[in-house]
């Protein structure tokens, strides 16, 4: 746990806790599938969400242009 708290902007406390605890009961290698587990879940959701608000902003800025687009063009008649 020593290695992995010299690097805490890659490593969370959660992470190093989950390791020294993992350390001390001898069970290093269950703790280090539960970080995978975590980080693997953890990067699903973010994807999740990244894939779910595309559509709706893409949707926001055609609008914009649009909207945009409109006004000037009716302004310049």
């Amino acid at each position: 746990s020593k290695a992995f708290s010299l690097h805490p902007h890659i490593f969370s406390k959660l992470y190093l806790g989950m390791i020294s605890a993992g350390e001390a009961a001898g069970n290093l290698e269950e703790s280090l599938i539960s970080i995978s587990v975590q980080t693997q879940k953890e990067r699903t959701f973010k994807d999740n969400i990244k894939s779910a608000l595309r559509y709706p902003v893409g949707v926001f800025f055609c609008y914009i242009y649009l909207n945009s687009y409109a006004y000037i063009s009716c302004t310049r008649i």
